[in-house]
């Protein structure tokens, strides 16, 4: 069978554009990799991403989003892939950082709203080197995680961003787009590999949150030398047998958790390890203070 006729008649959409500038609303941000994010509904509540449109160094910073239905509550967020700038959300005359002081507006049908432009403020940027426990020979062998929080490391935390650092960064690595005045704290983990993870402290790194170092950010800072000295840890290996005790598991994928305290009582996970079939039952958990 053929059926044919099978046609849609497309409604235009509404459009929203603009340019995202730096802070002087004049000069367009062409040194970053940017995303323009449109949602529907609170930007301080129940939101939905309806569409995004990416904006790459040297187009000028500008962007257009179309296909957009009329009569809903939009508002605007331009978000930093690469760059040193901070994410802000769409106001006019002036775009600002937090939700509460976002615009919302609607579309009507075919709507095109132009100027819808952001002016981003330069970030501050945290920086440093992850060293084993010299605190002169770089941490290159495994896969390590660099994570940023602000507030209490023992207490209230927001998680801020990461950085994942490979054996190819030679044990360094750059935060950027920051806030200024934001109590911020850094956890140095290691993804594979046998070091203890720690918090950034001057003029070591330590393992408990209540010796965790805080850094207070000025407008554009730039903080360098915030390193770690990761002691090595110790690792339980061993295999997962089948009930004979003598042959591997290998045709399950497994996992193995370590924990810390009372079997039956009050415990703390630690870590834990995937066996794939092709691990034929071994494993290795380093790290372990």
């Amino acid at each position: 069978e053929t059926k044919d006729g099978v046609n849609f008649q497309l409604d235009p959409g509404g459009v929203i554009k603009g340019t995202v500038f730096k802070t002087d609303g004049t000069t367009p941000v062409n040194d970053a990799t940017l995303s323009v994010v449109v949602y529907s509904g609170d930007p301080c509540g129940n939101k939905e991403r309806v569409l995004e449109r990416w904006i790459y160094p040297g187009s000028g910073g500008a962007y257009e989003i179309g296909g957009l239905p009329a009569g809903t509550n939009y508002f605007v967020r331009a978000y930093v892939s690469d760059g040193n700038y901070i994410e802000e959300w769409w106001a006019a005359p002036d775009s600002v950082r937090t939700c509460g002081e976002a615009d919302v507006f609607t579309l009507s049908a075919g709507e095109t709203k132009d100027g819808v432009n952001f002016q981003l403020d330069p970030g501050g940027v945290i920086k440093g080197t992850v060293f084993k426990s010299d605190g002169e020979t770089p941490v290159t062998d495994p896969t390590l995680i660099v994570t940023l929080y602000s507030g209490d490391p023992c207490g209230t935390n927001t998680w801020v961003g990461q950085r994942n650092i490979t054996p190819d960064d030679n044990g360094a690595y750059e935060m950027r787009g920051l806030p200024a005045g934001s109590n911020y704290f850094l956890k140095a983990s290691v993804y594979e590999g046998n070091y203890i993870p720690e918090y950034w402290a001057s003029s070591a790194s330590m393992r408990t949150c209540d010796a965790a170092g805080l850094i207070v950010l000025n407008n554009g800072e730039i903080k360098e030398g915030v390193n770690f000295q990761l002691d090595p840890g110790g690792v339980i290996k061993g295999t997962v047998f089948q009930s004979n005790g003598e042959t591997p598991v290998n045709d399950a994928t497994l996992y193995v958790d370590v924990y810390s305290g009372d079997p039956c009582g009050n415990y703390a996970w630690v870590g834990q390890r995937w066996i794939y079939p092709e691990n034929n039952g071994a494993y290795e958990i380093g790290g372990l203070p």
